[in-house]
């Protein structure tokens, strides 16, 4: 009986130990046979991810390919938050962890190219309006480039559009390809080559967001690069936004006139902008003198204007007549416009002719 119960005993440790053996095995298997965590890239704007493995055990190397849109380039490269490292070739690589990785990237848009090879930007915007709903007219922006001192050759397509031109949108989504339209020469030299070219955008295919629009001269190998963001109908805010007051002094008139009237033209528009393409305002006559204040930005070029209300029998209307504008003392491309204003503290003066008599605007900072 006593046999029995030692070896029954020794029966029972055997087991336990089978048992705790058989335990620690299928403990040690799962670390030994590597239990597989899965790798989910996702992809972004402007971006694409793709991984070496689509599976990995904890402490294996996973390498992430980035594949950035053009123009653009990468910040960074994080599985769950955790920063890879860049290798030689390019990749991102991190050690997989023991659980399930998110990879993700953060890309931003390179500087503009705004010169190469003497090419640069000759008419441009950095901001673009989209179409006011009640607007049914066509509203285009025009965009010109000067090619500097390398012509490009003047040959065109059926549709006239300049073949060794390219112009494109890096966001399709802001700017699609079809809302440009053929790149035309804005100056012809010697019948074959071009030291300008010219194309628009129609503003009523664009959509609220940042984009770059991309100008290649194939003839050449090169290409300037814009970064446009387009912003709600009368959001277009200028960079450098400016108030003026036009003082005009009409004492000296000996003429009787009815209402005065002052227009101020921006030659540089941008549609959608916060101020008007025509700013204007009426006086009485009998003050004397008036001003008006009217926004500008330097950059653009304006013409001013200052006329009186006249009756037209022949026509059976009230009309217009403006006075002779002599000069302008600012530059400009004419002797009725003026690029931008510049106050001394004086201010500038806009000669005018009316009834014989010099008549002097002065513009001065409000």
């Amino acid at each position: 009986m006593k046999k029995f119960r030692t070896i029954f005993v020794a029966l029972l440790v055997l087991t336990a130990m089978v048992f705790a053996f058989a335990a620690c095995t299928s403990e040690g298997s799962d670390a030994q046979s590597g239990k597989t965590y899965k790798i989910v890239c996702q992809n972004g704007d402007n971006y694409t991810l793709s991984s070496s493995l689509e599976s990995a055990k904890k402490g294996e190397k996973v390498v992430i390919t980035v594949k950035a849109d053009e123009l653009f380039e990468v910040e960074s490269v994080k599985a769950n938050d955790v920063e890879c490292q860049k290798n030689l070739a390019g990749q991102y690589e991190f050690v997989m962890p023991e659980e399930d990785v998110t990879v993700t990237a953060s890309v931003k848009a390179q500087a503009d190219i705004n010169l190469d090879d003497g090419m640069y930007w000759q008419k441009y915007t950095d901001q673009l309006s989209v179409v006011n709903a009640e607007d049914s007219f066509m509203a285009t922006y025009e965009f010109e480039i000067n090619f500097g001192s390398e012509y490009v050759v003047n040959s065109t397509d059926s549709e006239s559009n300049m073949i060794y031109t390219k112009v494109h949108s890096t966001n399709q989504n802001v700017i699609p390809d079809e809302a440009f339209s053929r790149v035309s020469a804005g100056n012809v030299i010697n019948g074959s080559m071009a030291t300008e070219a010219k194309f628009s955008v129609d503003l009523k295919k664009v959509k609220t967001g940042t984009t770059k629009i991309v100008f290649e001269d194939t003839d050449n190998d090169r290409m300037i690069t814009k970064t446009i963001q387009v912003v709600a109908y009368g959001e277009v805010r200028p960079d450098n936004l400016y108030q003026e007051t036009v003082i005009v002094d009409l004492t000296k008139l000996s003429g009787e006139y009815d209402n005065l009237r002052i227009w101020i033209y921006d030659s540089d528009y941008v549609y959608g902008s916060v101020y008007e393409e025509y700013q204007f305002d009426d006086f009485k006559y009998s003050d004397g003198k008036f001003e008006y204040t009217f926004s500008y930005t330097p950059d653009h070029a304006f013409t001013i204007a200052i006329g009186y209300e006249y009756y037209d029998e022949n026509v059976q209307d009230t009309r217009y007549a403006n006075f002779a504008i002599e000069n302008t003392i600012v530059g400009g491309s004419t002797d009725t416009s003026f690029t931008g204003i510049v106050s001394d503290g004086g201010g500038y003066k806009i000669s005018f002719r009316a009834d014989g008599e010099k008549i002097t605007a002065v513009v001065k900072e409000k």
